[in-house]
Parts: structure tokens; C-alpha cells; sequence
């Protein structure tokens, strides 16, 4: 995998931890296309995109398959419990989250890659916003991640 030059000179020498991607699923096929495809346009992709479905009941393990990512079933117990079904099946060095109703902008597993250099970072979250949200949905989500950033800070 070529790393841009701003994430290589962030981990240093070692080699580039290796990124697994989760997210859990209950009949989400018909979102599940948009998310994969924006994982196909990461700047640095990652190593693997694991879908952990709980027993859907629409095409949604097919959908994943087809875009060859790695499938486990599961039962219906909630999000919850697949991200933790995820979490023991990957193989990555760093876990990524994601519903599968999210669109991930191209840099996001890149911005992950910058904020491994940061010995003080040891976690991370990101901001969403609804893809095509009233005027008002989006002055929300902005409020939203103002007030999250003061609380954290």
C-alpha cells in the first residue's frame, strides 16, 4: 500500500499499522452500496472492511460480499454486539467504526493514519452531518459538533 508522504512521515519508520474497517448491519442493503463505495475512494484504503451482520432478512450479506468485503453473521442483538463481532475478527492494529447509513470522506482512514502520530492521541471520533438534510438538520449537526468540541476540550 503507498502511503500519501504526510502519513508516512507521521508513523515514522515503522511499519503502517494495519487499518480494519467495521460495520454493523441489519437490513441495510440499501445504504450499504453508498458506504462501500466511499471506502473504495479512501486515500489510503484500508486493509479490511468487515461487515457484521445480525441476521438480515434483505440482500445486505450479498451487498457486502459483491463488494468484497469480509461477512459475519450473526444474530439479531444489535449494533452493539457487532461492532463487538467485529472487533474479535479483525486483524487490523486500529479499529474503525461505521454505520452503514455513513458516507466517509476520501481522507478520513488518512486523517487516522496523521493522528497515530500523536502519542497523545489514543482515540478518536468524527462529526456527520445527513447527506442531503434540510437547511436546519445541517445547522444542527454543525451546533452539535461545536458543543461536542468545547465539552471535550
Amino acid at each position: 500500500m503507498d502511503e500519501p508522504p504526510a502519513a508516512r512521515a507521521a508513523v515514522g519508520a515503522i511499519p503502517a499499522p494495519r487499518i480494519s474497517v467495521i460495520v454493523p448491519t441489519w437490513n441495510e442493503a440499501k445504504y450499504l452500496p453508498t458506504l462501500l463505495e466511499s471506502l473504495k475512494h479512501q486515500t489510503i484504503p484500508p486493509d479490511e472492511v468487515l461487515v457484521a451482520d445480525s441476521g438480515s432478512s434483505d440482500e445486505t450479506p450479498e451487498v457486502a460480499r459483491r463488494a468484497g468485503a469480509i461477512v459475519l453473521e450473526g444474530e439479531r442483538r444489535g449494533p452493539g454486539e457487532g461492532r463487538n463481532r467485529g472487533a474479535r475478527a479483525a486483524t487490523g492494529d486500529v479499529l474503525v467504526f461505521v454505520d452503514a447509513d455513513c458516507i466517509l470522506p476520501p481522507p478520513l482512514i488518512e486523517s487516522v493514519f496523521l493522528a497515530l502520530g500523536d502519542p497523545d492521541v489514543v482515540g478518536g471520533a468524527t462529526g456527520f452531518a445527513p447527506a442531503n438534510g434540510r437547511r436546519v438538520e445541517r445547522c444542527t449537526r454543525r451546533l452539535e459538533r461545536v458543543y461536542d468540541r468545547l465539552v471535550a476540550a
